[in-house]
């Protein structure tokens, strides 16, 4: 049995994505159960994942950072892609530490960096009418579920999250 690492937060850590999480990032989105829960389930050539990669890094409409281990070992991906003035999120857990918790925190830890970043008035995830997993962790982290969404057809929920802004009482 594989070390939890989703026993507690102080066990993981979140660092922006780099040029040498290239490979790493490529080698997560060709893993099968990736692929099978992505809306375009064709494996993504290598040339095409790093020609994407260099245009997403270099961004300021795209905020990448990995999830780590207290020791420093790479356990996922979220992706925040700038949309008017909300922001779009993909999450993705290495094969070999999903099942473990893994994706609320990423989330959760997350949403204050983008905060930060851009500011969105709304955070949006797409997610497979069949990736229950991944709609388990976005209603864990806080996000709504809404009708389908109508730029991935009826095979596609979506769920909001919206900042709660908090009124300085002093």
């Amino acid at each position: 049995m594989g070390q939890s690492f989703g026993a507690t937060r102080s066990e993981l850590g979140v660092r922006r994505a780099s040029k040498e999480d290239m490979e790493l990032l490529w080698q997560w989105a060709n893993d099968p159960q990736t692929r099978a829960s992505a809306f375009n389930t064709d494996p993504i050539p290598r040339e095409t994942h790093d020609r994407w990669f260099d245009g997403r890094i270099l961004s300021a409409d795209c905020a990448i950072w990995i999830l780590t281990s207290d020791q420093g070992v790479p356990l996922g991906q979220i992706r925040y892609d700038r949309i008017g003035d909300g922001a779009e999120v993909d999450i993705s857990i290495a094969p070999e530490h999903r099942g473990k918790g893994l994706a609320t925190p990423l989330i959760q830890m997350t949403l204050p960096l983008v905060r930060n970043v851009w500011s969105p008035n709304y955070v949006e995830a797409h997610v497979k009418e069949t990736n229950t997993p991944s709609q388990k962790s976005f209603r864990r982290a806080g996000f709504l579920e809404r009708e389908s969404c109508p730029a991935h057809g009826p095979r596609c929920v979506l769920f909001m999250w919206e900042p709660v802004e908090t009124k300085d009482l002093t």
